[in-house]
C-alpha cells in the first residue's frame, strides 16, 4: 500500500493565503472593539442594587452614596433605577461632586421609581459647596441630568448648588419641608414637565448660593428656566416658583393652584445684586388666589409678563405686586380680568406697558399706587397701553 502523503505544518501554512490573514485579524480587531465597547458601556451604567448591604439597614440613601462615589471617580455615568421600587432614605444621597476626569455628565433615569425619605432632615439628592471657592474651582463644570422620578418627603428632593446645565425633567415631588427643588448657582437649569404637591414652604426655587457665601452677583442660576411645571400649593406655605437674584430665567408654561392660603405663586426678587435686568414669565395658568399676591416683582431692568389667564379673586386681589426698585413692566395678554382684582405699585419710578389686555386693567379704580405713606386708586405715573379687543384702536 502506498504510503499517504501527508502535508507538513509548514506545507498548511503556506496554503493560508494574504487574503485570508487580513480576513482573521480584521475579525479579531472587530471583536476586540466590540468587547471594549461593552466593557465601556458596562461602566457606565450602574444599578444601585450593586452597592447595596446589609449593614445599611434598609437605608438606601448608603447605598446612592457608594454608587455616585464611584460615579465621581469615573468622572461620568448613568444611574439605571428599577421603577417598580420604592428607595427609602434615613440619609441624604450625595451627588457626584467633583468629576476630576471623564466628560462630567452625570444621568439618573428613574424609570417611575420612587424616592422616599424616612425623616425632614434628609436632601435626598445633595450637592451644595462648602465655599464659593470650592464652587468656583472644583464643582461648576459638572452637570446632571435627574429624570422620571417621583420624591417624596425629606427636607428637600433635590438641593444642588453650582452647576451649569443641569437638568432635572418628568420628576413629581411630594411634601417636601422647605423646597421641592432648591437650586444655588445653577447656570442655565431647566426644571421641565414637573409636578410638585403640597411642599410646606417652597416649591421650586432658583436662587444664589448665598447660604455657604456666595455672592449676590456671582452665585447666581442666571438663564434658567422652568417649563410645563404644575404646583398644587399647601396651606400656609410660601411660594409656588422662587427665583432669588437671577436674571435671564424664564418661567413658561406653567400651572399654580391648590390652597388660596400659599402666600404667592409667582415670587420674584432682585434681593442685593446689582446685574440682573431681565426675566419673562409666559402663559401662567393661576388657579387659585394666594393670600398676598398672585405675582410678586422687585426687579430691576425689564420684567415681561406675557400670557396669565386666572378666574378667581376676592376684594383686593393683587394679581400683580411691584416692588421697591423694579423698573419697568411689560404686561401682556391678560384677556380675562375677575371683579375685585387690583394691580398695586409700590415704586413710583415703575414704568408700565399694557398690550392686549382686558380694558378693567386700564380703570383707575383697578389699581392701587403709593404715594409716600398712602395708596390711591389711579394709574402709574410711567404708564402706557393700548386697549383690548373693541378698544384696540385707544391708547392710554
Amino acid at each position: 500500500m502506498p504510503a499517504k502523503n501527508l502535508a507538513s505544518p509548514k506545507s498548511v501554512h503556506s496554503r493560508w493565503h494574504n487574503g485570508d490573514k487580513v480576513q482573521y485579524v480584521s475579525t479579531l480587531l472587530c471583536l476586540s472593539l466590540l468587547l471594549t465597547w461593552f466593557c465601556n458601556l458596562s461602566i457606565a451604567q450602574y444599578r444601585v442594587e450593586d452597592y447595596y448591604q446589609p449593614s445599611y439597614e434598609e437605608d438606601w440613601g448608603k447605598a446612592f452614596n457608594q454608587c455616585f462615589h464611584e460615579m465621581d471617580k469615573a468622572g461620568h455615568g448613568t444611574l439605571i433605577l428599577d421603577g417598580t421600587k420604592n428607595y427609602t432614605f434615613y440619609s441624604s444621597a450625595e451627588l457626584p461632586r467633583y468629576a476630576t476626569g471623564g466628560k462630567r455628565i452625570f444621568t439618573v433615569q428613574g424609570n417611575g421609581a420612587q424616592l422616599t425619605a424616612a425623616n425632614d432632615s434628609v436632601c435626598i439628592f445633595n450637592r451644595i459647596p462648602h465655599d464659593q471657592k470650592e464652587a468656583l474651582n472644583k464643582m461648576m463644570r459638572t452637570r446632571f441630568a435627574i429624570r422620571d422620578i417621583t420624591f417624596k418627603g425629606g427636607k428637600k428632593a433635590i438641593n444642588l448648588g453650582a452647576t451649569y446645565q443641569s437638568s432635572i425633567i418628568g420628576c413629581n415631588f411630594v411634601a417636601q419641608k422647605e423646597a421641592a427643588v432648591d437650586i444655588q448657582f445653577g447656570l442655565a437649569t431647566s426644571i421641565v414637565r414637573c409636578n410638585s404637591n403640597n411642599a410646606l414652604k417652597d416649591n421650586f426655587v432658583l436662587r444664589t448660593g448665598e447660604d455657604w457665601g456666595g455672592g449676590a452677583n456671582n452665585s447666581q442660576s442666571n438663564h434658567s428656566i422652568i417649563d410645563h411645571c404644575r404646583v398644587y400649593a399647601r396651606s400656609g406655605s410660601s411660594t409656588c416658583f422662587k427665583v432669588l437674584a437671577s436674571g435671564g430665567v424664564v418661567l413658561r408654561d406653567i400651572i399654580s393652584e391648590g390652597s388660596k392660603n400659599v402666600e404667592y405663586s409667582v415670587y420674584i426678587d432682585r434681593q442685593r445684586s446689582s446685574t440682573v435686568r431681565l426675566c419673562k414669565i409666559e402663559n401662567l395658568h393661576l388657579e387659585h388666589k394666594p393670600s398676598k399676591a398672585g405675582i410678586f416683582i422687585q426687579f430691576t431692568g425689564v420684567t415681561t409678563i406675557d400670557g396669565v389667564f386666572y378666574q378667581l379673586a376676592y376684594d383686593g386681589f393683587k394679581l400683580i405686586q411691584t416692588g421697591e426698585k423694579t423698573n419697568h413692566i411689560n404686561l401682556k395678554n391678560v384677556p380675562h380680568y375677575v371683579s375685585g382684582t387690583i394691580i398695586q405699585q409700590e415704586y413710583s419710578g415703575t414704568g408700565w406697558v399694557l398690550e392686549n389686555c382686558n380694558n378693567n386693567f386700564f380703570k383707575p379704580d383697578n389699581w392701587r399706587v403709593k404715594t409716600g405713606m398712602n395708596y390711591s386708586s389711579r394709574l402709574p405715573v410711567h404708564f402706557r397701553g393700548t386697549g383690548y379687543g373693541p378698544n384696540v384702536e385707544k391708547h392710554y
